[in-house]
């Protein structure tokens, strides 16, 4: 099976925290170290900076939360994070649904053929000369 981008992947893990918050770029990063993606430190930071700090259409960066049980700055992930994710599991599903509604669609056509051959090579195969003798009476 094919793994998802990292950026879904890092993006998912922002979304499965979301309630506590997460530490920030070192969090994702080991996360994503974990999965075994290899990826620079770079990548992973412009990540976090164009999707959490500063997403698109904000012109100031957002803020983390300090929660009471812990003094820890926290992130919550912004809601287009959740629309892409939810995006790009509906297109995954889509396809999915596509391939399966192909080769079903495959499987009748090809009854339908041998259907067709059939209903024409029947008549000709069972059909039987039927001779009407006329007699004549006298």
């Amino acid at each position: 099976m094919k793994r998802e981008p990292w950026q879904i992947a890092a993006a998912r893990y922002c979304l499965e925290n979301a309630e506590e918050g997460f530490a920030g770029f070192h969090e994702i990063k080991d996360y994503l170290t974990n999965l075994e993606y290899r990826l620079e430190d770079y990548q992973v930071q412009q990540f976090f900076e164009e999707e959490i700090q500063r997403p698109t259409g904000r012109q100031h960066n957002r803020i983390a939360f300090a929660n009471r049980n812990s003094p820890k700055q926290k992130w919550q992930p912004p809601f287009d994070l959740v629309q892409k994710v939810i995006d790009y599991d509906e297109i995954v599903l889509a396809r999915t649904t596509s391939q399966e509604a192909s080769f079903y669609s495959r499987i009748a056509i090809s009854i339908a053929f041998i259907t067709l051959i059939v209903s024409a090579i029947m008549p000709i195969l069972f059909t039987s000369k039927v001779e009407i003798q006329n007699k004549e009476s006298k």
